[in-house]
């Protein structure tokens, strides 16, 4: 979840640095880099996202079944 939370949270920053060093410098390979960037943040915090939620389901069963 940590990771999910720290790519979620990235984004805005990677954006930050496409205006910045893309769009108002009229860069289009800049604009290009950090939109890719900002396209795999995104998909790296989706995985972490199932990821975490595939585990905390898997825990939540396991303490479930140990109940008396």
């Amino acid at each position: 979840m940590t990771l999910e939370v720290m790519f979620e949270i990235s984004i805005p920053f990677v954006m930050a640095n496409l205006l910045d060093k893309g769009v108002q410098q009229s860069n289009m390979s800049n604009i290009w880099l950090y939109g890719g960037l900002m396209l795999v943040c995104a998909f790296l915090s989706l995985f972490c996202g199932m990821q975490s939620a595939r585990y905390a389901a898997f825990a939540s069963a396991g303490f479930a079944k140990n109940l008396p």
